[in-house]
């Protein structure tokens, strides 16, 4: 069965759901891809946005997501 693609983007100061919760998370996707960031607290993917699109349109290219 293949698994999508799936990328953890965790602010260390987001303080609404802690950074320790991306290792717990982390642990049970082994195929998920953990990058964190310092700074970006909760609102972490309107601060990100360009490297969240990287990491789809980078799927999109190997076939995974085609409608990228």
């Amino acid at each position: 069965m293949a698994r999508a693609p799936l990328l953890l983007l965790w602010a260390e100061d987001d303080s609404v759901i802690p950074f320790n919760h991306a290792a717990a998370w982390h642990s049970t996707c082994s195929h998920a891809q953990l990058t964190s960031v310092a700074v970006g607290g909760h609102r972490i993917l309107e601060a990100y946005v360009e490297k969240i699109l990287k990491f789809a349109k980078g799927k999109a290219l190997l076939g995974i997501y085609s409608d990228l």
